[in-house]
């Protein structure tokens, strides 16, 4: 596998970052500045570990997130969803029951609010 030896640009903001880190100290300003100007020579002497960071970081991006993203939108959209569709069965449940509506359908409604309710307590 061949060694990189300079930083890629999408890694120049992460190395800045973690030098600003290590170096908060205002005395360290020359030591700091120096790193940045040799951030090649400091990529090169640890050329096999960047090389596994970007090895991991292309395959991180690879991946498909869609699982990622369903699970979260899944995660809030279940509570609200069910909360106001509980909201709307229950009202109209209750309302067809208050109207003497001989169908079950007022019972089923209000039986389907409630569980849509519990559902949205849970979640």
């Amino acid at each position: 596998m061949a060694v990189p030896h300079h930083l890629r640009p999408e890694d120049r903001a992460d190395f800045e970052e973690t030098l600003r880190l290590a170096l908060v100290r205002t005395g360290q300003r020359a030591l700091k500045d120096q790193a940045l100007a040799d951030a090649d020579v400091i990529s090169a002497a640890a050329g096999a570990e960047y090389a596994t960071y970007v090895a991991v970081r292309q395959d991180a991006s690879r991946r498909p997130a869609a699982q990622s993203t369903a699970l979260a939108a899944l995660a809030v959209l279940t509570p609200i969803i069910s909360a106001t569709s509980a909201v709307f069965l229950l009202l109209a449940g209750y309302i067809l029951q208050l109207a003497d509506a001989a169908d079950p359908l007022p019972a089923s409604l209000i039986t389907a609010g409630w569980f849509l309710g519990v559902i949205a307590v849970l979640s």
